[in-house]
Order: structure tokens, then C-alpha cells, then sequence
């Protein structure tokens, strides 16, 4: 696993053991990168399910603002720290030690957010009710999304959710053929402050 563009294009990435996480494949994270395109310049990026970081990761390479992560086993702490540290970017980089679930309450984690990566390990999907508790993460997210904003996210193909983010104006669904990755927009709303003064 590698970083595939920006200023660290080509650097080696820590992956942690075991089924714990699921990374993605370059040529995954390359296509993704791509149809996300010119957000991530100057985006403040949220890596959920952080796992070796190689999302939030590739965001810094590619110009984004700064980086957090939200990861909890500690595997895939020790690759994040060490992938931090091997790309050298600590002062843009934060991680928090807090599960996933905690996102509704935890303010540490802070916000707004551009652009929100979630990659969710098959182990932890196929644990009873998570794509409940999944509705409820991105659920939670509606207040720490900028607006415009963008939450990318991979499930296994087949997979459905139990009912749309709220308060996502559109997603846009594509699969990869060994997932289904949805790109979730949020856009500000139709009487948002900043439009033509009237006479």
C-alpha cells in the first residue's frame, strides 16, 4: 500500500494486521480520488475508521488543509502513528483515539468538515444492527459536514442502508466491483445567508 499522488506520491504506507481493518486498494483509493478531484485542495479532511490512515493521508498529499483521524484498535493506531510520522505530517495531522460511535457526542472531534472519508471493516459490518449503528454515525455527521461538503464511504456490494443521511441533498452510488462506494453531498440550503441583495 502506497500513496498514489500528490507530494508523497510513491511512499510506502503501514498496514495494520488482521481482519481488524480492510484497506483499499490503490487502484480503489486512485478512483476515488479522482471523481473527488479538485475538493481536496484546502478541504479539512475527516478519516473515519481510520485504519492505516491511507485516506486521510492521501487528502494531505494531494493539498488538503489538515487531516483527522477517528480510530480505536490499537493495530491500526501503531500503522497510523508510524505513517504520520514517516510522511512527517504531524502538525496537520490529529488522530483521535475514540470509536466510530462516539461521533454523536464527542466534540473533541470537532468540525466543520469538507470532505469525510468512512471505510468500516467487513468485521465490524457484519456484527448484528451495524448498518443501523452506520446510519447513525452518518446521522451524526450532518453537524460536523461544511456546507458544501462531501462524505465518501465503501460497503460491501449488496449492502443497503436503512434510509438516507439526513441532511444530504444528493448521493451519488458506484460500484467498484468489490464494493459500493457512495459519494454523499451536502449542499447549502436554498435560504442560506449570501445571496443577491434585492432592492
Amino acid at each position: 500500500m502506497r500513496i498514489i499522488g500528490g507530494a508523497f506520491r510513491g511512499t510506502s504506507l503501514v498496514a495494520p494486521s488482521g481482519r481488524g481493518t480492510r484497506p483499499p486498494l490503490d487502484r480503489q483509493r486512485e478512483t476515488i480520488f479522482n471523481i473527488v478531484g479538485p475538493r481536496v485542495r484546502g478541504a479539512r479532511v475527516l478519516d473515519v475508521f481510520a485504519g492505516s490512515g491511507s485516506f486521510g493521508l492521501e487528502a494531505l498529499s494531494r493539498g488538503a488543509e489538515s487531516a483527522a483521524f477517528v480510530e480505536t484498535g490499537r493495530p491500526a493506531l501503531r500503522a497510523l502513528e508510524t505513517n504520520i510520522a514517516t510522511l512527517a505530517v504531524d502538525e496537520c495531522a490529529t488522530v483521535h483515539r475514540t470509536d466510530a460511535l462516539r461521533l454523536p457526542s464527542d466534540e473533541s472531534i470537532g468540525g466543520p468538515y469538507d470532505l469525510v472519508f468512512l471505510d468500516p471493516p467487513y468485521a465490524w459490518l457484519e456484527n448484528p444492527g451495524a448498518l443501523m449503528r452506520f446510519a447513525t454515525i452518518l446521522d451524526a455527521l450532518d453537524e460536523r459536514v461544511a456546507r458544501p461538503g462531501l462524505v465518501v464511504f465503501r460497503l460491501p456490494l449488496g449492502s443497503g442502508l436503512p434510509r438516507t443521511a439526513r441532511g444530504a441533498t444528493h448521493v451519488d452510488i458506484r460500484d467498484d466491483g468489490r464494493s459500493r462506494v457512495h459519494y454523499v453531498h451536502y449542499e447549502p440550503s436554498a435560504d442560506a445567508d449570501g445571496g443577491e441583495d434585492t432592492q
